[in-house]
């Protein structure tokens, strides 16, 4: 539900997507507002809502937040390289 963060395949579209939730990208938006903020702050912190934006595997599984295998993959991938 973050604008741009992932075009979705027809089988996402059908099982995850739920239609336009003003309220969740009002929340997604907040919260990444809230890690910029604590970023310039010194925390560190990885915004990882883009981290499928470039798949055009299906990755999502709910409407919620749950992912497949290989959205796992990508996500454990992409905090390990902010870990070295």
């Amino acid at each position: 539900y973050v604008s741009g963060s992932k075009t979705l395949t027809a089988e996402e579209k059908q099982r995850a997507y739920k239609g336009p939730d003003e309220t969740l990208e009002d929340w997604y938006s907040l919260l990444r507002e809230t890690g910029k903020t604590l970023k310039s702050r010194g925390v560190n912190l990885v915004d990882l809502t883009q981290v499928f934006a470039q798949s055009s595997e299906t990755i999502c599984i709910d409407d919620c937040c749950h992912v497949n295998h290989k959205g796992n993959l990508m996500m454990a991938e992409a905090m390990s390289s902010q870990i070295k």
